[in-house]
This record gives C-alpha cells, sequence and structure tokens, in this order.
C-alpha cells in the first residue's frame, strides 16, 4: 500500500525514565523540537577487524536543561547470524518493484529539520543534509511518523569533503517510538555494524565488520539498505546482502536517518533518496 499521508520526520529525544510517556504513532511535535537530539555510544573499548582500538566514551542523556546522566552498558545475548561469503543475491531493488514510498526533498514541508549545537539536519538543494559538527561519537537522528513492520528501507547517501576513520552515517529502523530502534550504519573506513537502541543502552547485534562492497573516504556515494521481514534482518550495501540476523525486540515502528561522527567535526552526508518497498 502507498503509504498517502505527508511524511514529517520527528527529532529523535533521548529521556531516561520518560519514554512510557511518548505512544506509538502519537508525537508532541512541539516538545520535541525544543529538545536536544543526540545519542552517545556507550560501548566500552573495543577492537576492530583492523587491530585499531576504538575508545569511546561513557553514555550520557542529553536534554536542554539538563545536567548530562551516565548510564551503564548491560551485556545481551548474541542474536543468530548467517554471513554472506560468496553469494550475491539480487538487489531487492531488481524485484520489489515500485517503491511503496519515495521521499521528495524539494522543500522541508515532507521532513522535521533541527539544527542544535551537536548536528542538523536541512533540505538543501534536492538532499537531505546532514551535518555532525563535533567528534564525539554522538549519533543524531530523526525519526518518521509512519509505522512499518515488514518491509525494505534504502537510502542513497553521500559523503562530504572530510569522511574518515569511523565517522558514520545510516539508518534506524522498527523505532516504536523516537527513542528506540535498530541502528544499521556504514564508516568512512569501509565498515557497518548493527545495533539496538533501548532508550538507555546500545546492544551490538553485530560490531564493526568490513566489507570490500563500501565506498571509502570522502565524496562516496553509498546505497544502504535494511530488509526487515518478521524477526529476520538483514543489511544491503550498494544491493549487496552482507549479513542476516534474527532478532525478535522489535517488530513494528518508525524509519529514519542518522550521523555520529568520531574523527571530523562538521561531518556532512547528503541523502539524495530515500524509499521503502512494505513486504507482504
Amino acid at each position: 500500500m502507498v503509504f498517502q499521508k505527508q511524511l514529517i520526520l520527528v527529532l529523535a529525544i533521548i529521556l531516561a525514565g520518560c519514554s512510557n510517556n511518548i505512544s506509538t504513532g502519537t508525537i508532541d511535535y512541539d516538545q520535541i523540537a525544543t529538545m536536544v537530539a543526540a545519542t552517545l555510544t556507550s560501548l566500552p573499548p573495543a577492537t576492530d577487524i583492523a587491530g585499531t582500538e576504538e575508545v569511546l566514551p561513557t553514555a550520557t542523556i542529553i536534554l536542554s536543561s539538563s545536567t548530562p546522566t551516565p548510564l551503564i552498558s548491560t551485556p545481551a545475548p548474541s542474536p543468530t547470524r548467517t554471513d554472506i561469503a560468496t553469494e550475491i543475491p539480487n538487489d531487492p531493488k531488481d524485484y520489489l518493484g515500485d517503491a511503496s514510498w519515495e521521499a521528495s526533498f524539494e522543500d522541508e514541508s515532507n521532513w522535521y529539520t533541527f539544527e542544535t549545537d551537536q548536528a542538523s539536519i536541512q533540505v538543501e538543494d534536492g538532499a537531505l543534509v546532514m551535518k555532525a559538527f563535533t567528534a564525539d561519537n554522538y549519533e543524531s537522528w530523526s525519526v518518521s511518523s509512519a509505522m512499518l513492520s515488514d518491509f525494505y528501507f534504502e537510502i542513497t547517501a553521500t559523503t562530504g569533503d572530510s569522511c574518515q576513520g569511523k565517522d558514520r552515517y545510516g539508518i534506524i529502523a522498527r523505532a516504536p517510538d523516537p527513542n528506540q530502534g535498530y541502528l544499521v550504519g556504514i564508516s568512512c573506513d569501509g565498515y557497518y555494524r548493527i545495533r539496538k537502541w533501548d532508550g538507555q543502552d546500545f546492544t551490538e547485534l553485530l560490531g564493526w565488520q568490513q566489507s570490500e562492497h563500501i565506498k571509502t573516504g570522502s565524496n562516496q556515494t553509498n546505497r544502504l539498505g535494511l530488509m526487515a521481514d518478521g524477526t529476520n534482518l538483514s543489511v544491503y550495501i550498494n544491493g549487496n546482502l552482507l549479513v542476516n540476523l534474527s532478532d525478535p525486540t522489535y517488530a513494528n515502528g518508525a524509519f529514519g536517518t542518522y550521523i555520529g561522527a568520531a574523527n571530523t567535526p562538521g561531518f556532512t552526508t547528503s541523502i539524495s533518496n530515500a524509499a521503502y518497498w512494505e513486504i507482504p
């Protein structure tokens, strides 16, 4: 079914102890507009595949008028995982037909835009431009008012003039409210990962994994897609299936995009296309 309503992206709000006041599909846009949209990656120091230790600070909650409160990550059981090594299936866009919905970036009428000291998301020159002003491992996102269960969602994104290391961008999906959901992202040095956010902690479903299908560095364009079908989550890069996961945590929710910088203050990514296909 083609999504008929105008898409209005809303800023993700990270509120400790207040998420129960946010009802699915009913969002106070005026309240959200006053909040700072930023979450700090809450992972302990970890060594990526290349052997370089990535030291990440403790997570904090950022509100417009309060002191940040530290959060502590808790481990969770690993989900079922299937790596795709040699078989490259068809690009979903080749067999899904016409999209159920496709974004228009002609103006800001269909998108929630914002700017804070941390980040901004603005419509500029026919694209959704995301900027992370500080390289402190925060991630800022916007989510839609549309609630989807089974779908394929894809963005086409181009990095700016500086894109280094673990500067990253990606998709948030199946967010039952703006304070939860799955995050799938890719980094400037050619890695991808899958996490879920429960409003307090990030849980890694799959840590940083390198892929030859990711175009690395500055001024590069990648298509990043997530197929969610039941408990199965499949990640695609430039039409190539990279991994299948099974996780039952979130079955329905909104979708959107996010950006975060680890190396480059002012890291910028421009999204020229965003679309989803509903799976019967």
